[in-house]
């Protein structure tokens, strides 16, 4: 809910709530340098872009990121004011390094998943084959 700043902010609960993360999880976030939340005496305050952020770490490390892993990749997106072109190019080409890396992991859930349909299908027609076994042993008079 609001506070008295002009920003919305939203307690740890709140956000926990919101975004099915545990507090505990939120507190992890925090200890590792992901996301540093305002503080209203000993009160963590989360705002809309921290809750941004929230969301880019749960879908990297759902993706299969290390935190380490994400920590770099928030690091090389954290474009300031003022940088020269070749700071920029660095975290461009790193952010391509990303692209490149979440495509291999795209492409390998892609051969799991197929290689899991296979052994399903496999396993599949063994059953049937069984099922109509089993049923040919039971009526056969």
């Amino acid at each position: 809910m609001a506070d008295d700043s002009s920003e919305e902010t939203w307690s740890i609960a709140e956000v926990s709530k919101a975004m099915s993360l545990t507090p505990r999880a939120l507190r992890f976030y925090e200890q590792q340098g992901l996301v540093t939340p305002l503080r209203a005496g000993k009160r963590r305050r989360y705002t809309e872009v921290h809750r941004a952020r929230l969301d880019l770490i749960v879908h990297l490390r759902t993706g299969g990121f290390s935190v380490q892993e994400v920590k770099d990749f928030l690091e090389s997106i954290s474009f300031e004011s003022g940088m020269e072109p070749p700071a920029i190019q660095k975290q461009l080409d790193k952010l391509l390094e990303y692209r490149k890396l979440i495509n291999n992991k795209i492409n390998s859930l892609e051969s799991l998943h197929k290689a899991i349909s296979n052994v399903q299908r496999d396993a599949f027609g063994r059953y049937a084959k069984a099922m109509e076994d089993n049923a040919q042993t039971h009526f056969d008079f």
